[in-house]
């Protein structure tokens, strides 16, 4: 179907997006057995079927192609990336609620939009996430865990209710999404796709009224931020010899890794391809010199590498691949890591690189550190308990 789309301009219509959405939803029907898996079918549903069937709907000139790339690629991820599973973590379930509470309600009470305290409530809430990991291991009592999942919905509801803006739709949907996929991991709730299909089906419509307080129905789709990332690339994809000068991927990759440093310590930063797309290929007129747009997984690639942008696409997959595995071996027995890297998977599907790293980074970054403090204090314990044993 990508070669079909992306070369002969066939199937860029409701049968092609037919084909590929079945695709999707057969090839992960067993999608609730893991995180990942409930992650790409979450994306590939919200920021593929729904907007492709708008685009088509209204007649855009797109191709189905980056839908079925994104398939390829979920799929790969799926298959050699998927390694976490629950397993046995002793610790007091008495604890784990008033640390949750405690980290969430720092996290909020710092937040700000500028400089370092940008990072308290990604902080906050991947600590919180390690600690409601440990209540999940620790206790069988749905009671406890629902508890612990409940804290999470109060924090990030009561700030999208009082205080959000509308911005930032997928941040605040990776926030809440990790705590309950971290509670089907461990069967406190059975995954049902139909229902789970059924209601993210509808999500983009939500999240364009609370947005703009309006929705406009499938057309309205159309024309929101979570259909750019496919506009976008299909128009690249036709226009591409008309970037001049896109500079180097390598930046962008760069910030694969570093993006979490803030511009104030790191003078000569790159920009995100979010931003320089805007310049060199959109134009600033009528907007504003902070303006950005998401170009997608794809479509960064593509802008700085007409010809074999498949190859940089390639390895980000094998990147991401890699990354994960590491996470699940090394903060064993956690698997909260790994569904918290998941979660910002959406927005890497979304923005690109530099976006990812910007939101993943400033989440796992502290919480590895922590992991890190809490698996070395549970082995000097457990030594000085062998140790005390042996003396008897």
């Amino acid at each position: 179907m990508f070669v079909l789309s992306a070369l002969l301009d066939v199937g860029n219509d409701y049968v092609g997006w037919t084909v590929l959405t079945l695709t999707l939803l057969l090839g992960f029907h067993d999608a609730g057995r893991s995180s990942l898996g409930t992650v790409i079918l979450f994306t590939g549903v919200t920021l593929f079927a729904i907007p492709y069937l708008s685009l088509i709907y209204v007649d855009a000139q797109v191709q189905v192609a980056w839908f079925a790339g994104f398939i390829i690629v979920a799929k790969a991820m799926f298959l050699f990336g998927d390694s976490n599973r629950a397993a046995a973590m002793p610790a007091p379930s008495s604890l784990n609620l008033p640390i949750i509470a405690v980290a969430l309600g720092a996290g909020l009470l710092f937040w700000s939009d500028q400089g370092i305290l940008q990072i308290s409530f990604y902080a906050g809430w991947a600590i919180a996430m390690v600690h409601l990991d440990r209540l999940h291991a620790s206790t069988t009592s749905a009671v406890w865990r629902l508890a612990g999942v409940g804290l999470f919905v109060l924090s990030i509801g009561g700030y999208m209710l009082f205080f959000w803006g509308g911005y930032g739709r997928i941040i605040f949907i990776s926030f809440m999404l990790a705590p309950l996929l971290l509670t089907v991991r461990y069967g406190t709730v059975r995954f049902n796709v139909f229902l789970f299909v059924g209601v993210i089906a509808l999500l983009p419509f939500v999240g364009r009224v609370l947005r703009f307080g309006w929705s406009d129905g499938l057309a309205g789709l159309s024309e929101d931020s979570g259909a750019s990332p496919i506009t976008l690339t299909s128009a690249l994809w036709v226009n591409s010899s008309s970037v001049i000068n896109p500079g180097s991927i390598l930046e962008q990759w760069t910030l694969l890794f570093l993006g979490w440093v803030p511009r104030e310590i790191w003078a000569g930063k790159p920009l995100g391809i979010n931003s320089s797309f805007v310049d060199l290929f959109l134009g600033r007129q009528g907007v504003s010199m902070e303006h950005s747009t998401a170009i997608g997984y794809f479509g960064e690639h593509l802008f700085y590498l007409p010809t074999f942008w498949w190859v940089s696409a390639a390895l980000l997959t094998a990147v991401i691949i890699v990354l994960r595995r590491l996470l699940a071996r090394y903060c064993a027995p956690f698997i909260s890591p790994v569904i918290v890297l998941d979660v910002w998977l959406i927005t890497l599907f979304w923005g690109g690189m530099a976006s990812f790293a910007a939101r993943a980074w400033f989440a796992l970054l502290p919480m590895l550190a922590y992991v890190v403090v809490l698996k070395r204090l549970t082995t000097a314990s457990n030594r000085a308990a062998a140790t005390a044993l042996a003396a008897r």
